[in-house]
């Protein structure tokens, strides 16, 4: 995928089930794909989350082309850390709102 011109974010402060506050971002970007010689637009999503001075951020592309996949994404911006249900909707808003 090339290209990243960003075309939604939105910040989010939630509560792990640990108890830690994390302040999360999810970038929806667009950008070029090439497969089978065919070039064509596609989406992909960034998470950054903040949790105190440490941050991890995480690239997908192509997200249109792996829906299936689309809700679990927001579960592997870090290991070992367990969201509440609302972020998985909040991110749902997002992709509806922005590619479906």
């Amino acid at each position: 995928m090339v290209g990243s011109d960003v075309i939604a974010e939105r910040l989010v402060t939630v509560k792990a089930e640990d108890g830690r506050e994390l302040r999360l971002c999810y970038r929806v970007f667009t950008g070029r794909t090439t497969m089978g010689g065919e070039t064509r637009e596609c989406y992909g999503l960034e998470a950054v989350m903040r949790d105190g001075d440490r941050t991890d951020s995480r690239r997908f592309p192509c997200i249109t082309c792996r829906r299936e996949e689309m809700e679990m994404i927001f579960l592997m911006v870090v290991d070992g850390v367990v969201f509440p249900e609302e972020l998985g909707e909040i991110l749902g808003q997002i992709i509806e709102e922005k590619i479906l």
